[in-house]
Formats: structure tokens, C-alpha cells, sequence
């Protein structure tokens, strides 16, 4: 019995093959069903009964499947709600906790939800809830504002919620608050790294499982990086394909490749709102205009970057105008991709001269000559502005001048 996962003193689960015989054990064999949707509520029900029936005659009862992951987890939760009179919900909590199995299957997990009619009683309703995951970030803590509350966005913590490890978690607090929406902003704390690419697709693959799972939409922010695998000036809009360049772009290719397959294979509502460079945010993103203000305020020389094909320019969004997008994306749930940016570029050329003039600073540029091609996207968003009706409100150059 020591490949026995225990949840109470007469409750476990188990891999199939690790089960022994053993006087006085019960063994409930959850191998019939699948990992996917598609059970039967009889089936279920069948076999919560088994184990019910099993507790009250006092047998020590074990549930298994070929892992003693998804499908013998997701029974023993029904088992436990039924026998402790407790919510499912709970009771699913109480069976991650005792075996520390935190990835058990949205189909399964769903099938027995739905068995036992836990989800029907109205108190566990807020009808139109928004939840969003990543709110610690730069666009979240915007998010965040009270004027954007009208949506009852709900906003769990990464403690309550930790996407790399499983979507049950996701699952449950969907089906608590009723929300009808996930706005997917969270990312690995260090996305530089394939370690971090391989770690977002699976924090994406969870939500994705959970949006199909409960038939709910996804707003999926992206980001113009997906373009930056271009030479030279190019004005984009969505016809353009995708060619990303650096960790970043090419990170959320995969993830709108992901989003594509579960769109057209299994009907994902989502909408992908690919955002030009944020600025504005409380990290003082990006990085190199801030250390310019730094050089500046110090009467340092103001390094700049040329390539062989000339200067890098950025379409730059402001914070707040990736946030109105989103809330467009609330009131109108319009699925596909859309281009969000000023639909102008700058470079780092001009933003180091309005710096040096802001604080009559004495700083040199000096243009540092690098190898290779650089890519100087503006992002078209009039099909934003037709679909959405959304504009850019705040120009990078007057947020500048006031901010530094």
C-alpha cells in the first residue's frame, strides 16, 4: 500500500499496476473512462456510488486509473463531496492538497462536476465575470483601475493560481466565480530563455484546455515581435504573415499557432490583440529610454544603435491604450487577430535627442555601428478602429517630454 495516495484514512488513489492485493481493500477501477470530454453522466455516477457505498460500509477504499492521475483524482473528489456532504469544489481542493496531484484533466474533472449538479446552485453565479491571470504585471496593475471594475474582474494571485503546474486550479476558480472571459496576460517572471518559451505554451495549452472546457472566451495580448523577422520599414496589418525574430516574438508565434489549431479544429473563441511595444508601465518598460533619461540626468554620453540597413525604429503603445483595447475586446467579442499600435515608428536616434533637450544636457550621442539587419515595424490598426472602434490616445513623444 505504499504507492497508495492517501486523502483521508479510507479514501486513495493509484496507479492501476501499483495496487496490491491487500485484505479488506476496495479497489474502484476508473481505467473506462477518458481524459477528454465524453463520459457519460451514468458512468460517473456509477462509480461515485461504488465508492460511497464502499466508505459507509467502512472499507478502505482506493480509485485507480493507468497513472492514479486525471481520471481516479477527479472520481475521488466526487466520492469525497458525496460521503463528507462537502462541495465539489472543495473537495477537489482537498484531494490536490492530500496527493499533490495539481494537473487533473478539465474533461473528467467536468464530467463528475456536472454528475453530482454541484455548479447549478445559484450562489456560486457572478454572471459575466472577467478573470485574468498575470495581474502583478505592467498591463494588469493597469487592469486593475476602478474604472475597468464595471467588468467584475477577478484577479487571483499567482499563490492561488499557478498556471505552469495544471489547469484544474484555473478550472475551479472559473466555475466559483462564474466568469465567462480569461484575459491571459501571464508570462514566465524570466522570458528571455527556451526554458521560459516551453513554460508559457504551457500556461497557454491550461487556459485553452479550460476555455473549451467551460465553452468561455480567451483575449490573448501578442505582440508585434511577431513581425520583427522583416527588414527594413514595413506597415503591417493582419494579412501579413508572421515572421518573428528573438525570444519574445518568436514565443508568442508559437502561442497564436496554438491558438490557430484549437480555433479551427475545436471552435476556441479567441481574440488575439497583437500589441505594438508597451511604454508607460510602472517597470519602466522599455529598458533603453530609461537608461537614456538616466545618462542624461548625469550629463552622460546617450548611446544609440545603427545597423547595416540603418536605425532601429519602434511603433510605441501606451499602457493605457493596451488596456482601452482590451476593454473593446470585452463589449465587443469579435474572434480573430488585430494590429494595436500608433501606426508610426521612432527611433532611438530621435527619442535620445528629445531627452538630451528636455534636460538641456550637455550628452553626446554616439551611434554605436552593429552588424546585420534591423526591422522598423508599424503596426496598421484600422481594423481595430472599424471592428472595435478603437483608437491610440496617448502619443509617445508628449508622454516623453512630461515624463522625463
Amino acid at each position: 500500500m505504499n504507492h497508495i495516495r492517501w486523502i483521508t484514512e479510507s479514501l486513495g488513489t493509484a496507479a492501476a499496476s501499483e495496487i496490491f492485493d491487500e485484505m479488506g481493500l476496495v479497489v474502484i477501477d476508473a481505467r473506462s473512462l477518458i481524459d477528454g470530454a465524453g463520459n457519460s453522466a451514468e458512468k460517473i455516477q456509477a462509480l461515485i456510488d461504488k465508492g460511497v457505498s464502499s466508505l459507509l460500509a467502512g472499507r478502505k477504499t482506493v480509485i485507480c486509473c493507468d497513472h492514479g492521475m486525471s481520471r481516479s483524482n477527479a472520481i475521488a473528489a466526487g466520492v469525497l463531496s458525496r460521503f463528507q456532504k462537502i462541495p465539489v469544489l472543495s473537495a477537489i481542493r482537498l484531494v490536490q492538497d492530500s496527493t499533490g496531484e495539481m494537473d487533473i484533466k478539465p474533461g473528467p474533472l467536468k464530467a463528475v462536476i456536472s454528475a453530482l449538479e454541484e455548479l447549478t446552485k445559484p450562489q456560486l453565479i457572478k454572471s459575466g465575470a472577467v478573470l485574468l491571470t498575470g495581474s502583478s504585471g505592467g498591463i494588469g496593475s493597469v487592469l486593475s483601475a476602478p474604472e475597468v471594475q464595471r467588468f467584475s474582474l477577478l484577479m487571483p494571485s499567482r499563490s492561488d493560481l499557478d498556471l505552469g503546474v495544471g489547469s484544474t486550479r484555473l478550472q475551479i476558480l472559473v466555475k466559483e466565480l462564474g466568469a465567462d472571459t480569461i484575459i491571459h496576460l501571464a508570462n514566465p517572471p524570466i522570458s528571455a530563455t527556451n526554458l521560459a518559451l516551453g513554460r508559457s505554451l504551457t500556461m497557454l495549452k491550461n487556459v485553452i484546455d479550460v476555455c473549451l472546457s467551460e465553452n468561455i472566451r480567451l483575449i490573448f495580448p501578442s505582440c508585434s515581435d511577431v513581425y520583427f523577422g522583416y527588414e527594413g520599414f514595413m506597415e503591417v496589418n493582419e494579412g501579413v504573415a508572421r515572421d518573428p525574430k528573438g525570444h519574445r516574438g518568436e514565443s508568442k508565434h508559437l502561442a497564436e499557432i496554438l491558438i490557430d489549431h484549437y480555433r479551427q479544429k475545436y471552435g476556441l473563441r479567441c481574440t488575439v490583440l497583437r500589441l505594438a511595444r508597451i511604454f508607460g508601465t510602472q517597470n519602466n518598460s522599455p529598458k533603453f529610454i530609461y537608461n537614456l533619461i538616466e545618462r542624461a540626468r548625469k550629463g552622460i554620453h546617450l548611446e544609440t544603435h545603427v545597423f547595416e540597413n540603418g536605425e532601429p525604429g519602434l511603433d510605441l503603445l501606451h499602457v493605457e491604450d493596451a488596456v482601452a483595447a482590451m476593454v473593446r475586446a470585452l463589449e465587443y467579442p469579435v474572434d480573430g487577430d488585430f494590429n494595436l499600435g500608433s501606426g508610426t515608428t521612432i527611433t532611438s536616434h530621435q527619442i535620445a535627442c528629445i531627452i538630451r533637450e528636455r534636460y538641456g544636457a550637455q550628452s553626446e550621442i554616439h551611434p554605436i555601428q552593429l552588424k546585420g539587419q534591423t526591422s522598423v515595424i508599424a503596426m496598421n490598426h484600422r481594423k481595430a478602429s472599424d471592428l472595435l472602434g478603437w483608437f491610440p490616445r496617448k502619443a509617445f513623444i508628449g508622454w516623453l517630454k512630461e515624463t522625463c
